[in-house]
């Protein structure tokens, strides 16, 4: 038997031979499997760097410690695959919109004219009686199915029977919804007004946003000293906002008699075009619970 000695062994042909993974490359595989996307390694190769990041990104935002503005200024790295191509997209993240949320309550807040006192004035501090069950309910479904054209009200009855507190309400529930809502007494406005005066700019700004606003509460109409230019602005604003097809809800302590010796026939056939009218019959709450309080 002839001994074959140093027989060099043998070799796959080229084609055949599985070239050696990089370390980058693993991490691609890594990345690409851990993000689902099931990307051919034409695509890896392309976008590897992209399908890192973007992998990186989705794990650091499990954790964020990004203070809000860095939030904001944040775009988190994905993937989304059209017509059968992965495409490199930047999107935001759940907390960006949160924050963003967050912020443009507390903006429509700011400017909804709303006081300290009014802050906690919402349904779920609204003390529900058989006296002002169905005014709460119409104030209730107004916050919860508003859109836009929605009538407004008209809420009625004499003092410490709720009427601010359940308007109060529905801006508070509007506001989280992100409308733009307005609460202000009537005395307030006209002040405002007032208080332009020879400034056309600021006037036509004032007016600009009591007009525009989703919706515009006048709390306690009829209590302030009318003139006939209060009369004239508050019927201008009125029909402005009744043209828009905008919301607009009043309270007031008055009869409709009295209201109407007061603004007159045109601005309260306005008002009742415009709103459903609620009265609420109930005892002064606000004198109620002054009896109550007990001396510590």
């Amino acid at each position: 038997m002839t001994e074959i000695q140093n027989q060099s062994p043998i070799k796959a042909p080229p084609h055949l031979t599985k070239p050696t993974r990089t370390p980058f490359a693993a991490l691609v595989d890594e990345a690409s499997d851990a993000l689902g996307l099931d990307a051919t390694e034409e695509e890896k190769e392309k976008l590897g760097h992209w399908i890192v990041g973007a992998w990186e990104d989705q794990k650091s935002c499990i954790d964020c410690a990004k203070s809000d503005d860095d939030v904001l200024a944040c775009g988190q790295r994905t993937l989304i695959r059209e017509d059968g191509i992965i495409r490199p997209v930047t999107r935001r993240c759940e907390r960006y919109h949160t924050v963003c949320a967050a912020r443009r309550t507390a903006r429509l807040f700011g400017t909804s004219h709303l006081g300290d006192r009014f802050k906690t004035r919402t349904f779920n501090t609204f003390r529900v009686t058989a006296d002002n069950a169905a005014a709460y309910q119409a104030c209730r479904t107004l916050a919860d199915n508003f859109t836009h054209g929605a009538r407004g009200l008209f809420l009625s009855g004499t003092c410490g029977t709720g009427k601010t507190h359940l308007a109060g309400a529905i801006v508070h529930a509007l506001i989280r919804k992100g409308h733009r809502a307005i609460l202000m007494t009537t005395t307030k406005l006209l002040d405002t007004l007032k208080s332009a005066f020879g400034d056309n700019e600021r006037t036509a700004r004032i007016k600009e946003e009591l007009a525009a606003a989703d919706l515009l509460v006048l709390d306690d109409i009829g209590a302030e000293y009318i003139s006939d230019w209060a009369k004239s602005e508050l019927f201008s604003l009125l029909n402005e906002r009744y043209e828009m097809n905008k919301t607009t809800i009043l309270t007031t302590n008055l009869s409709i008699e009295a209201l109407t010796a007061r603004l007159g026939q045109r601005t309260i056939s306005r008002i009742a075009e415009m709103t459903d009218g609620i009265r609420i019959v109930s005892d002064d709450w606000r004198l109620r619970r002054h009896t109550e309080r007990r001396p510590t």
